[in-house]
């Protein structure tokens, strides 16, 4: 097998559909390499200061037109939470590129949206309490998901969890009550998307 010069390092973006975390690797194809028909990627988990370097795992050709724009997620071995290098080899029947250069690390995650009194208390009765938070201006489709935890000296203990789906209006922020809570005790409130 010949092989032929380093392709440039491949973009990566992590984003999100309606099931799962995803990254999407994407580069340019020179016109020296457009001849070859196929490429295939590989990424390399990161690990901590002083730990051993994870293997690279190789993922299944693909073929390629003009870019390689392929899109991964646990599926092909990415945990979420975890950092990730990427790399690509460009393939053709008697011809292979060397590996390109690493991508920069990507960590598989969405990132947390800073928003100041995202969570709040709108209402409360003696056994109920109503939470509101803003609307976030992202283009996704979001799910909500409210934890309630009852708090004791030592330990906390999960008491309700309620999936809730994007307000209509967006003027108005979000909100869910809780019902059922026992009068004169500490509750702990989770906002989750």
């Amino acid at each position: 097998v010949a092989f032929v010069p380093t392709a440039q390092a491949p973009a990566t973006q992590v984003f999100c559909t309606r099931q799962q975390i995803r990254v999407r690797v994407q580069a340019a194809v020179k016109s020296a390499f457009q001849a070859m028909a196929v490429f295939r990627v590989r990424h390399r988990k990161l690990s901590g200061p002083g730990g051993p370097p994870f293997l690279w795992r190789v993922l299944p050709e693909q073929m390629m037109t003009r870019v390689i724009d392929a899109t991964y997620g646990e599926e092909d071995g990415l945990e979420q939470e975890a950092q990730y290098v990427f790399g690509y080899q460009l393939i053709d029947g008697h011809r292979r590129s060397l590996w390109s250069a690493d991508s920069e690390p990507v960590l598989l995650a969405l990132s947390a949206f800073d928003s100041p009194g995202a969570l709040s208390v709108h209402a409360t009765t003696p056994t109920s309490v109503t939470f509101r938070w803003p609307q976030f201006s992202i283009p996704l489709e979001l799910e909500f998901r409210l934890d309630v935890y009852r708090c004791f000296p030592e330990h906390e203990e999960h008491q309700t969890s309620s999936k809730l789906g994007q307000g209509e209006d967006d003027d108005n922020p979000v909100e869910a009550t809780v019902c059922h809570l026992l009068p004169s005790t500490q509750y702990r409130a989770e906002l989750s998307l």
